[in-house]
């Protein structure tokens, strides 16, 4: 991992799973997840996260973190330029993740993609 740079995992659904690895592995790591479900209540191990690290971006309910998708999060809490960003999930989400994410000035060598479905 680079150390001192951002990083920012963004996941739809059970795309959450990988970066569960990689905080648990790199010890000290600054980073944020933005985790898209349709509910609160899909929240996947939102306790093993650092307190204010994870955000449950929630579709159909207002009970997350943040209301909305987490294009709108993205999109209403600019990315910095420097952060490394993976993403994973709905391959939809990940297309217009990238788009935001390029718009906000990150380059396109610094977000890593993972579709699952």
């Amino acid at each position: 991992m680079t150390a001192g740079l951002p990083f920012l995992f963004v996941a739809s659904g059970t795309g959450i799973s990988p970066f569960h690895s990689f905080v648990k592995q790199y010890e000290g790591l600054d980073y944020q997840v933005l985790h898209g479900v349709r509910l609160a209540e899909e929240s996947y191990e939102r306790e093993e996260y650092e307190s204010g690290r994870y955000i449950a971006c929630t579709s159909q309910d207002e009970k997350g973190d943040f209301h909305g998708r987490v294009t709108d999060y993205l999109i209403a809490n600019p990315v910095n330029s420097d952060t490394l960003c993976y993403l994973c999930g709905n391959c939809d989400m990940i297309h217009d993740v990238f788009d935001i994410l390029e718009k906000q000035g990150v380059k396109s060598e610094n977000i890593l993609t993972e579709v699952y479905f």
